[in-house]
């Protein structure tokens, strides 16, 4: 979850960190999890998996005075790995099932699965909540055919 700094002045102030993030299964609503995020999130480096790169963050978390600071236009970012499993400790990998990939018999994939993802973060305490969008991703699982 990034949240953006969209205003024309730096956001600095001692940190109120809270925040999460819903997945639903879009197929099968009743599976879903829930991701507490707090400061222990807060990254200066993170992955982006839409470029598959890792991309250095300009917020700063001074731990000496608790402070955030946001630049103008930058973000920060909170990134948390999530297992694939819910709320219910059901494993989404193990419920989907897989089959050889065509291109690539050494590889297995799964069907397309659609997750429908949800949150909101606090970065201080005078400001308010922000939400997230409703954002439906397609996803597909791969392992090696030598996995179980």
């Amino acid at each position: 979850m990034k949240v953006r700094n969209n205003y024309t002045e730096v956001f600095s102030d001692v940190a109120n960190i809270f925040g999460y993030i819903n997945f639903v299964w879009a197929e099968r609503p009743e599976y879903t999890r829930q991701i507490v995020f707090s400061l222990a999130d807060l990254r200066t480096t993170y992955f982006n998996p839409q470029t598959g790169q890792q991309v250095v963050s300009k917020a700063v978390y001074n731990a000496a005075t608790k402070t955030l600071t946001i630049p103008v236009g930058d973000y920060a970012v909170f990134q948390y790995k999530w297992d694939s499993k819910f709320d219910s400790l059901s494993d989404l990998r193990e419920m989907v099932g897989f089959k050889t990939d065509p291109a690539n018999p050494g590889i297995l994939v799964s069907r397309e699965i659609a997750l429908t993802v949800t949150g909101g973060a606090r970065l201080f305490k005078k400001l308010p909540m922000v939400y997230l969008q409703p954002l439906t991703g397609r996803y597909k699982y791969r392992r090696a055919a030598s996995e179980k």
